[in-house]
């Protein structure tokens, strides 16, 4: 594909798939209105899947993904929920990292070691017992890069939903990406160039629902929960 006469992005057929080694070790407490789960975990991954950009002789900036080398990554996570009022619910995690990656390609080394962080809040509210809202904000820090940077993004998302017709019915609001900001950004630094680069897989939208269940008894967990990136996150 191509973002403009000068740029080209390109998939690649020759990829191999990543393997990774996983290693996690985890502490869960509970209270009588929350619990607390406390994670540390290390990782390391070969056939590491990265993209990267090159520019060619005749000036055009290419972009595509390339199996690099390895990444070793180790961090803690902390993440639980909290009953703060019986109609209010929050739920949480905070993820802290260090990711060293190295690797070569075409003759030119790749290395990057970065510490970054990341944290999802989910917040949601009962009203009556009818009306169910939600909000869910996500947060990732910048990070180096094997060929750069990779900015900060952070969304939030709000949802509701309210029960009609003697709970046979519900109604459904959802706003996803309220502010239209999740997005992927990032740096890239090459021998004869810079670029900067944004890569949004699903813009902003608003959707309105009405469903009517006949005979049937509304589901535990029917609410969307929007606690989510959809383009991934960070390590973790």
């Amino acid at each position: 594909s191509f973002s403009d006469s000068r740029n080209n992005f390109s998939g690649n057929p020759n990829l191999n798939p990543e393997f990774s080694d996983a290693f996690e070790l985890g502490h869960l407490k509970y209270w009588e209105k929350g619990s607390l789960l406390t994670s540390v975990y290390y990782r390391y991954t070969i056939n590491v899947i990265e993209r990267i950009s090159f520019s060619d002789t005749e000036g055009i900036t290419r972009r595509l993904p390339i199996n690099l080398g390895f990444t070793n990554a180790v961090g803690v996570e902390f993440s639980g929920g909290y009953e703060l009022l019986k109609w209010w619910n929050l739920r949480g995690s905070f993820n802290f990292f260090r990711q060293i990656t190295e690797g070569n390609y075409a003759g030119v080394d790749y290395n990057s070691d970065a510490l970054a962080w990341s944290t999802r809040i989910n917040s949601k509210w009962t009203i009556k017992k009818k009306l169910n809202t939600q909000a869910a904000f996500n947060y990732d820090a910048p990070q180096n890069s094997p060929q750069g940077k990779t900015l900060s993004r952070y969304a939030l998302d709000l949802g509701a939903s309210i029960d009609v017709l003697k709970g046979n019915g519900t109604i459904s609001f959802n706003a996803k990406d309220v502010f239209n900001t999740r997005k992927r950004r990032s740096i890239s630094y090459g021998e004869y160039f810079t670029s900067e680069s944004a890569m949004q897989w699903r813009s902003r939208f608003f959707r309105l629902s009405f469903t009517y269940r006949i005979n049937q008894k509304k589901k535990r967990g029917e609410e969307r929960n929007f606690n989510n990136f959809d383009d991934g996150g960070g390590e973790g």
